[in-house]
């Protein structure tokens, strides 16, 4: 499913314009010219932008009044000004929310919401805002246009990411998923089957894609004789769990999901139900390694698998450890 981005600039006390609707400011202090180029990596997962009147208006008029900046992509600008739209161009009287819910259903790449406040408060207020990214210029403006109101609730959000130059500093957070744990149902199967290939090819450069591949079948028919919780957020399957008895499979998470804690929920319920668990797991996948570690598995055995990697295998008793 696309993601909903908001991408965009603000004061360190959290306006994005000054009393006057100015942005001189946003530049900062510096004269350093080389500071990274983040709007020409970010724009390439972009397809649809989204704004209100007063910035579209700011952007034909001050910013860009030669050329319209988003040529490449599809704009909607929210009004209810009767303006003619064009290929590109839509402009609509549509409730932001209902507008980005129907977005986000079909086929494409990301959308960004570049501005303004009122449409970033509507979005925010009804959680359909996927991933934050911030840019905190070095300067107290006092007064203006404040990009956050108030909300109904709090918003919980995972940190992704941090970058400082110059004074600027960037902060990429996305909605922290609300997660529900079941046994999974045959209809899962397809989406369980993507994930775990996707995840091994990911976790394990060290093994040619070929091998996962050649053992997709033989995996597909061996889960429907397992024993597999699955993760859910909201209506999209994220990760899963497999067991055959006692023996822990593994436990795979989507790439945009992990560090989420979600592999930890799948676990201690695995473990509130297993009076003990054996697994293997790569030397070389340290990150799935010191997991393990973490939730009271220990190392009984080192050997190498016919990949020709070296593996762990690790054993964990519910009587005699714990998980921290």
């Amino acid at each position: 499913m696309r993601k909903v981005i908001l991408f965009i600039a603000l004061s360190l006390d959290g306006y994005i314009a000054d009393k006057n609707g100015g942005v001189d400011w946003i530049h900062g202090h510096s004269e350093d010219s080389n500071n990274p180029d983040i709007y020409s990596e970010f724009i390439k997962d972009i397809d649809t932008v989204l704004m209100g009147w007063n910035t579209y208006h700011q952007v034909r008029t001050e910013l860009s009044p030669n050329k319209w900046v988003y040529e490449d992509l599809q704009s909607y600008v929210f009004t209810h000004r009767q303006e003619t739209s064009t290929d590109n161009i839509h402009f609509t009287a549509e409730q932001p929310a209902e507008l980005v819910k129907q977005l986000k259903q079909q086929s494409g790449k990301n959308i960004w919401i570049c501005g303004g406040a009122s449409l970033v408060q509507q979005l925010a207020q009804q959680n359909l805002i996927d991933e934050y990214y911030l840019t905190i210029v070095p300067t107290l403006l006092g007064q203006g246009i404040r990009l956050f109101n108030t909300l109904p609730n709090p918003i919980n959000l995972q940190l992704l990411e941090t970058k400082s130059y110059n004074g600027f500093t960037e902060l990429r957070y996305q909605q922290k998923a609300e997660i529900t744990i079941r046994k999974f149902k045959a209809s899962d199967l397809d989406q369980v089957m993507e994930i775990w290939l996707n995840c091994n090819i990911e976790a394990h450069p060290f093994v040619k894609q070929q091998y996962w591949r050649e053992h997709f079948q033989e995996v597909q028919k061996a889960l429907l004789q397992s024993d597999v919780f699955v993760a859910e957020s909201g209506d999209q399957l994220v990760g899963f769990a497999g067991l055959q008895e006692n023996y822990l499979a593994g436990i795979f998470i989507k790439k945009e999901f992990r560090s989420q804690g979600i592999g930890s929920q799948l676990l201690t319920a695995i473990q509130q139900n297993r009076a003990s668990l054996t697994l293997h797991v790569y030397v070389r996948n340290e990150s799935a390694y010191h997991f393990y570690q973490q939730h009271g598995l220990k190392v009984i055995k080192k050997q190498i698998d016919e990949t020709g990697n070296e593996e762990y295998m690790m054993q964990w008793n519910k009587n005699s450890t714990q998980p921290k």
